[in-house]
C-alpha cells in the first residue's frame, strides 16, 4: 500500500481504485493508512467519489479525514449508487460539526427530512446538529421538529442539550477534549477512549470511544483537527456494534 502513496495522478488513482474496489480483510488498519496519507491520498480519493464501484469507499475515507472542501465537493457531486445504499450520506452529516455554508446546512436539513430514504443519515445530522448547539442549529431543529413528526423525539432531545450551553467542543490538549466528547453522545454509558492516532503532519487525529447500552458495546470515531493552539471536533461517527454475550451463570449461582 506505501507504493501508492509515491504514485501521482491518473496512476495513483487507478492503484487506490483497485485496492477500494477488493479492500484488505483488515479495513480498519486500511483506513487509519489513508488517514496517515491522507495528504497524499485526499485528491485522488476525490476523483473516485463519482465511481458507481467504489465511490462509497471513497466518501467513508474522505469523511474520516473531514477536510471541509472535499466534504463541499460530496455534497454537489455525490456518489452515484444504487437505490437504497444512501448511508454515504451519515458519513457526510458526521463530519459536519463546522458547517458554514448554506449548502452544508441544507444537506443537513435533507438528511433529517429523510431525502436520503436512509435512517442512518437522519441520526447523523440530528447528532451533529446537537452538537454545534449554535443558534443556527438550534433554528434548524425547531424547524425540523415540525416538519418530521417521526423523529420529533430524538429532535426534542437534541434541542434539550443544544439549549442547554455545552462547552464547546475544542480545547488545548486531547485528552481534556475527548473528556468532553465522552459525555455527550447519547450512544450509552462511556467506557474507555482510546490513544489517539494521527496523519503524517500531526495535525489531524483519529481517537476511538467505546460506549455501552445494555448488552450492546458501540464504538465511535472522533476526527480531531488542530487550529492554532486547539484541537476542534470536525466528526464524530459510529462506527461498530458489538453484541456482548451475558457472562455465563456458575452452578452455585443457579
Amino acid at each position: 500500500m506505501v507504493k501508492i502513496t509515491r504514485l501521482h495522478g491518473n496512476a495513483q488513482r487507478t492503484a487506490l481504485r483497485q485496492l477500494l474496489h477488493h479492500p484488505p480483510n483488515e479495513y480498519d488498519s486500511f483506513a487509519n493508512f489513508v488517514f496517515f496519507h491522507e495528504a497524499q491520498l485526499r485528491p485522488a480519493l476525490r476523483e473516485l467519489v463519482s465511481d458507481p464501484i467504489v465511490g462509497a469507499h471513497a466518501v467513508y475515507l474522505l469523511g474520516l479525514v473531514a477536510d471541509e472542501g472535499d466534504l463541499r465537493l460530496i455534497i454537489r457531486q455525490p456518489p452515484k449508487l444504487r437505490r437504497g445504499f444512501n448511508q454515504w450520506a451519515y458519513y457526510v452529516a458526521t463530519a459536519l460539526l463546522n458547517s458554514r455554508t448554506e449548502e452544508e446546512w441544507a444537506f443537513l436539513k435533507r438528511c433529517v427530512l429523510q431525502k436520503f430514504q436512509d435512517p442512518w443519515s437522519v441520526r447523523g445530522a440530528i447528532q451533529t446538529l446537537r452538537l454545534m448547539a449554535s443558534q443556527r442549529s438550534i433554528s434548524v431543529l425547531e424547524e425540523l421538529g415540525t416538519d418530521n413528526p417521526r423523529w420529533r423525539r430524538e429532535i426534542g432531545r437534541a434541542l434539550q442539550y443544544a439549549r442547554s450551553e455545552p462547552l464547546p467542543l475544542s480545547a488545548t490538549s486531547i485528552p481534556e477534549l475527548m473528556g468532553r466528547v465522552s459525555a455527550v453522545t447519547t450512544a450509552g454509558r462511556w467506557i474507555a477512549t482510546g490513544e489517539p492516532r494521527f496523519n503524517r503532519a500531526a495535525d489531524k487525529a483519529l481517537v476511538d470511544v467505546l460506549y455501552s447500552s445494555g448488552p450492546d458495546r458501540y464504538t465511535y470515531t472522533a476526527t480531531l483537527h488542530r487550529v492554532g493552539d486547539q484541537w476542534r471536533i470536525c466528526a464524530l461517527r459510529e462506527v461498530a456494534q458489538a453484541l456482548i454475550a451475558p457472562a455465563p451463570v456458575s452452578s452455585g449461582q443457579q
